[in-house]
């Protein structure tokens, strides 16, 4: 046996005794700071996933409540939403067309220069149909407000999805405003 090595009553060596206590550290290091993170950020996710899960059951829920109203029950409701959307009778394109005539009248009517207009396609839904078209316009700042008031004023409603507003001139904006009407399903 060699003089450097020392046994223990077991007969390990002291150095084999370091080396497994070395190991034994670090893997406890590895797991307090590589793993304990982990399952902690597990959890928080798993608290998140429960979150949705109870949102996602309440919207079911007044979904299924809204679904079961009878508009006929309700002729106040019934009164406030005709005013609101197109009739179930409606046509996309038609309602498409009284929105870009109805844009455009608007428009010139503050003075603004519609360039552009275009047709997008909608998204059914299952108690709406959603109907949307861009318009493209040139004016001055507070035209564009005065005429964005007014749409806002619109019944059947007339809701501004998105704007862009670019100045092209010392004094002019030029605006691209997407807008959606809404159509009952039967």
């Amino acid at each position: 046996m060699s003089p450097n090595i020392k046994q223990t009553g077991a007969g390990i060596s002291k150095d084999r005794i370091r080396k497994i206590g070395f190991f034994l550290v670090a893997l406890l290091t590895i797991a307090r700071f590589g793993i304990v993170p982990l399952i902690t950020e597990v959890e928080k996710k798993k608290s998140v996933i429960e979150d949705y899960k109870v949102t996602y059951a309440s919207k079911m829920e007044l979904l299924k409540r809204y679904m079961s109203i009878d508009m006929n029950d309700y002729p106040e409701v019934n009164q406030e939403l005709s005013q609101l959307v197109f009739p179930k009778e409606s046509n996309k394109t038609s309602v498409q067309t009284d929105i870009v005539k109805f844009l455009t009248t608007t428009a010139e009517g503050r003075q603004l220069n519609v360039s552009n207009f275009q047709m997008v396609e909608g998204s059914e839904g299952s108690v709406i149909t959603e109907v949307t078209v861009i318009i493209k316009l040139r004016g001055k700042p507070k035209k564009i407000i005065e005429f964005l008031r007014e749409v806002q004023n619109h019944k059947p409603l007339v809701r501004i999805k998105n704007i862009e507003l670019n100045q092209s001139g010392d004094t002019e904006y030029a605006a691209k405003i997407v807008a959606s009407a809404y159509i009952r399903k039967p």
